[in-house]
C-alpha cells in the first residue's frame, strides 16, 4: 500500500505570511483608522477560506492488491471524512487545467464512472509536492493499465 500525505507545513507558512504582512503593514502605517477595516477583511477571508474550504485532500492511500483508492479529505477544517473508488471505476489526469481566475496550472483530477469530479489536487498548492503527485498519477495509470 502507497500513502501520501499532504505537508500541512505550506499551510502554516501561509498563515504567518498573512500575519506578518498585517503587522508590517500595522506598523507602517501608524495604525490608521481607514487601513485597519481592510487588514480584517483580508484575514477574515484568509481565515475564512482555511476553515471552510470543502475537500482538503489529507491523505491517499493506494491498494494495489485490492485496486482501491482510499482519500482522506477534511471539512470544514476539523471533520475528516474517508472515500474508497475501486481504481477500474476511476478516471484519472494530470494536465494543464484554467484555473477559476483563469490562471493555467497543472491538476492531478480522479474522476469517477459517471465523470464526476472525485478530487483534485495542484502541485506546490494545500501541501502537495510536484513529485508526490508525479508518483501518484504515474501509479495509478500504471494499475489502471493492468487492469
Amino acid at each position: 500500500m502507497n500513502v501520501y500525505k499532504a505537508k500541512t507545513t505550506s499551510i502554516l507558512r501561509n498563515i504567518i505570511l498573512v500575519v506578518l504582512f498585517v503587522i508590517i503593514v500595522i506598523l507602517s502605517s501608524g495604525y490608521s483608522n481607514n487601513i485597519a477595516p481592510i487588514i480584517f477583511l483580508v484575514i477574515g477571508f484568509y481565515l475564512s477560506y482555511i476553515v471552510f474550504a470543502k475537500k482538503r485532500i489529507l491523505t491517499i492511500k493506494i491498494n494495489s492488491i485490492e485496486s482501491i483508492v482510499e482519500l482522506t479529505y477534511n471539512n470544514f477544517l476539523v471533520f475528516k471524512k474517508t472515500e474508497e473508488h475501486l481504481i477500474k471505476n476511476i478516471k484519472c489526469t494530470y494536465q494543464i487545467e484554467i484555473g477559476p481566475r483563469g490562471s493555467k496550472r497543472k491538476e492531478l483530477r480522479l474522476y469517477d464512472s459517471e465523470k464526476e469530479l472525485i478530487m483534485r489536487i495542484t502541485p506546490d498548492f494545500e501541501g502537495w509536492s510536484n513529485i508526490d503527485v508525479q508518483e501518484i498519477y504515474n501509479l495509478l495509470n500504471g494499475l489502471k493499465e493492468h487492469h
